[in-house]
């Protein structure tokens, strides 16, 4: 994260979702924030910077071959991976990358998880 402080500090790009981040015509070193991770307010705001190579952290692959690399935040939500928290989706994944790339989480919704290993 340190690499990215100066950046973040800079001009930052605003998008809805992740679903708008994937399509958005972004150029590489830029960070982009988002409202939502599927709905704005949905809990899964996060910040991305754009890079063209592959992350070893977790990301999302962009419409135009980039890939726009999370942000990790100090405490971390499972909506940021993904999750939808309303007891009927199946959260698994998104709990799952949420504790392996964060470590701790605040979980403030009902998840629906099956087992799974981090």
């Amino acid at each position: 994260m340190e690499k990215y402080t100066k950046q973040i500090t800079s001009k930052t790009n605003y998008t809805a979702t992740v679903s708008t981040l994937k399509e958005g015509n972004y150029s590489i070193n830029d960070t982009v924030q988002t409202n939502g991770y599927y709905s704005n307010n949905d809990g899964g705001s996060a910040i991305y910077v754009i890079t063209d190579t592959i992350p070893s952290s977790y990301y999302e692959e962009l419409n135009n071959g980039l890939y726009a690399e999370l942000i990790i935040p100090p405490i971390g939500a499972p909506e940021m991976f993904g999750a939808y928290g309303d007891n009927n989706h199946d959260d698994s994944k998104a709990l799952s990358n949420a504790i392996k790339y964060c470590g701790k989480i605040m979980c403030n919704k009902v998840y629906r998880i099956l087992p799974f290993s981090v």
